[in-house]
């Protein structure tokens, strides 16, 4: 189901991808056409986006008089006024590349333009015809080629037919023109009697950006949704992907387990259902009890009676679940059949501030493990009376294959909790010492356990340095640490616990010692000296 849904939402994202490239392209090429596409306003029609409008200044400084002007041999007064051009863009987009054409109705002089150029066309029709963009502003006279006079401004003859274009400057400001603003831009002519200014004309380009209008939102809208598609969809591959390696682990682990455990079984405690593993299938199909209860039953019977008491009370329904405050807990008890045993309940699915939903219940024989620790033990308390002068002659041994044999007991246990231990020996220490290596061995070996109930499945270290005495002898600090919470809860794995350490190391002329720090793990750690080979 996950894996059609996640085709499901890749063939969208594909689709929808193809929508969203096709959608950009379209806006693209519609923005390209809307601001290459050249729009003209005849004279001062409102109806369009952007219309200019020419009117006579109104105040009393912008007419004068030239008096008795040279025309053609004959003396007159011509009339000097100011004229302004207001540019109004009604749209929300720019105008870009705007000019203004104003043909001549009626003979007249132009003086000067502000603030961009003018391209003068003059006798035009004729065989005279001259054209020159001047910027009437800053001009030398001598450059100036079309007909013209001077007598302290320049005049330059237009007639009927002749016409000017305007071209504003940018740097001035005059171009482009916001959207929803105007400019005004100014020139002065001169005429004998009268002058007509209505014939005219801009020609202008509206610029709209890549980044506005409804098509470029649209675009954003899809993109937004792909986005939010595939981040939700590479969120939910990786928690598929993290519950599949999840599942795969518990399944290996389920697996490992059938090799260690004489029953295994997964409860429901929601749903009060079983799931046999490793055990009787008929007990999946009793359901008139609560699952915990049946677990019980199965095998209360064959527990010895001075065990019964204990593990009634370790197999109660009603506390079962809230004794749960580490990823397991046991219980060891004398069976009537099978000698020493060990019960275990792993807490799976469960989620931070909820109640636990599935165990996994195991019971281990351990009689042999038992039996052997319990022979130990007596040999130590036996031997406790003695000096450590009296331990059995030091043989030779490797500090580094005692390590790898430690870890090597405590393996299947580490692998089980899925829990990583590493070690760090210092270089500095021989290759062969002399000295106990089986109580040694045991002693990290019951070290390395007693950190895997500590280390909530996070990692164990075991480091082992040294440095040289004045007798010509190794002083050892063996290190074991932790990486749980600093809680210690002194449970012991099948009789292999810190109190069998201890014991070992008082006979052999040492001390155990712990660190806790809360919330940052826990440590033990011994010093013993032992002679070079």
């Amino acid at each position: 189901m996950e894996r059609r849904n996640g085709e499901k939402t890749k063939n969208f994202l594909a689709i929808l991808g193809v929508a969203i490239i096709i959608a950009a392209i379209g806006h693209i090429v519609s923005v390209i056409s809307y601001n290459s596409k050249e729009h003209v306003t005849q004279g001062a029609d409102d109806s369009k986006q952007a219309v200019m409008v020419l009117n006579d200044r109104a105040d009393s400084t912008s007419t004068w008089l030239k008096r008795e002007f040279d025309m053609n041999g004959k003396k007159v007064d011509l009339t000097g006024q100011t004229f302004d051009g207001v540019l109004t863009n009604k749209s929300a987009s720019a105008v870009s590349d705007w000019k203004m054409r104003l043909n001549i109705r009626g003979d007249c002089y132009f003086n000067n333009a502000w603030c961009g150029t003018v391209e003068i066309h003059q006798h035009c029709g004729t065989p005279d015809e001259k054209v020159q963009t001047l910027d009437l502003r800053k001009y030398k006279l001598s450059d100036v080629r079309l007909d013209h006079s001077y007598d302290g401004d320049l005049l330059i003859p237009l007639s009927e037919g002749d016409y000017v274009i305007y071209y504003p400057s940018g740097d001035e400001g005059e171009m482009p023109v916001a959207g929803k603003s105007e400019l005004t831009m100014g020139m002065i002519l001169y005429y004998l009697d009268d002058i007509d200014l209505s014939d005219y004309y801009i020609s202008y380009k509206l610029h709209k950006s890549y980044f506005a209008g409804k098509s470029f939102y649209a675009v954003l809208a899809l993109a937004i949704l792909w986005i939010a598609v595939f981040f939700g969809h590479v969120i939910a591959n990786m928690s598929y992907r993290r519950a599949w390696k999840d599942m795969e682990l518990r399944k290996t682990g389920v697996s490992y387990m059938s090799d260690i455990y004489d029953m295994i079984y997964m409860a429901d405690l929601v749903n009060n259902e079983l799931t046999v593993i490793k055990g009787d299938e008929k007990e999946r199909r009793q359901t008139g009890k609560a699952v915990v209860a049946r677990l019980r039953d199965m095998f209360i019977d064959d527990v010895a009676d001075e065990y019964r008491h204990v593990v009634e009370e370790f197999m109660d329904p009603d506390t079962l679940t809230g004794r749960f405050e580490k990823e397991s807990i046991a219980c060891q008890y004398m069976s009537r059949t099978k000698g020493w045993c060990l019960v275990r309940l792993f807490a799976i699915d469960r989620s931070e501030g909820e109640a636990l939903r599935k165990i996994i219940f195991t019971i281990q024989n351990i009689n042999e493990e038992k039996t052997e620790m319990d022979r130990i033990e007596d040999s130590i308390m036996e031997s406790g009376s003695e000096s450590p002068a009296v331990i059995a002659e030091p043989v030779p041994y490797s500090i580094k294959d005692i390590v790898d044999e430690a870890i090597a007991d405590t393996a299947e246990e580490a692998e089980l909790r899925g829990t990583e231990v590493s070690s760090d020996i210092s270089s500095k220490i021989p290759e062969i010492l002399m000295g106990d290596p089986g109580k040694l061995r045991m002693v990290i070996s019951c070290m390395l356990l007693s950190a895997l109930s500590h280390a909530k499945g996070k990692s164990i270290k075991l480091s082992i340095f040294a440095k040289e005495t004045k007798d010509d002898k190794e002083h050892l600090l063996i290190s074991v640490r932790d990486s749980g919470d600093g809680k210690a809860d002194g449970e012991d794995f099948a009789g292999l616990g810190v109190d069998a350490a201890a014991e070992i190391l008082r006979v052999m002329g040492s001390e155990l010692h712990s660190i806790i720090e809360e919330g940052e793990g826990s440590e033990l750690y011994f010093e013993i000296e032992q002679e070079k080979a």
